[in-house]
């Protein structure tokens, strides 16, 4: 809870928690979502915003996490190899 509290993630949390409320209170009308065979879906305008958003967030969350995996492999085969060469 603690964490939270900081101002690292106090401040992304309270505008998430912003767009999340306008866009559910702006938002409610019915919208047709077709996937890729079958009739069309009608889905709340407000619900497909807030996943997407989430989907996104997930997948800009998890490239950081691979591309910091990466990094550290890089890092961690030249140390291995400057031990080599030494």
């Amino acid at each position: 809870m603690e964490k939270l509290l900081t101002k690292k993630f106090f401040l992304p949390l309270i505008a998430a928690l912003f767009l999340f409320a306008v866009f559910i209170d702006e938002n409610t009308g019915p919208v047709p979502m077709k996937f890729f065979i079958g009739s069309p879906i009608h889905m709340r305008l407000s619900l497909i915003i807030v996943v997407s958003m989430a989907m996104g967030s997930a997948l800009t969350i998890i490239s950081f996490l691979i591309v910091k995996g990466i990094q550290q492999k890089i890092k961690k085969r030249k140390m291995e190899q400057e031990i080599r060469d030494f």
